[in-house]
């Protein structure tokens, strides 16, 4: 089922356990589109999705379907939860780990090696500067669609 709660499940579960962060629903969105988008960031990859026009929108309806696949997460204890000052992050655990090497298949193992490309990209800004990054370049994302490429 594409994009539902627990597809979307699996990929976040994949994104905290091959970064080994604690996160926020927010960030957690952004790895995730970027990982499907890689294409945004590396302009010599291919999107893991087919290309869709104004794919950027998708960071706005994407962050209520990671919120429902974290919840969905959390209620099985696939994933935990901090809760502090800075608000509330997710990160894997154990138990997180040994469930995330039955995911083992070409496209979870293209998407974590997009995760990586996407956590190397983002590893010396805050969080808060990851958001204004997506905030500031936004408007510049295009499909191969609306680029006129060839898909």
């Amino acid at each position: 089922m594409y994009n539902s709660k627990q597809e979307i499940g699996c990929r976040i579960l994949l994104i905290l356990v091959c970064t080994q962060k604690k996160m926020r629903a927010e960030t957690l969105t952004i790895y995730d589109y970027f990982s499907v988008h890689i294409d945004d960031i590396y302009s010599d990859k291919l999107c893991l999705h087919p290309s869709n026009p104004n794919h950027s929108s998708e960071l706005l309806v994407r962050n209520l379907m990671v919120r429902n696949a974290l919840s969905f997460l959390v209620s099985k204890g696939l994933v935990q939860i901090e809760l502090s000052e800075f608000g509330i992050r997710f990160y894997a655990d154990k138990f997180s780990e040994n469930i995330s090497h039955m995911l083992d298949c070409n496209y979870s193992r293209k998407y974590v090696e997009y995760v990586r490309r996407v956590d190397e990209f983002f590893e010396k800004r805050t969080e808060y500067e990851i958001h204004k990054y997506v905030e500031k370049n936004m408007k510049n994302w295009k499909s191969d669609l609306e680029r006129g490429e060839k898909i």
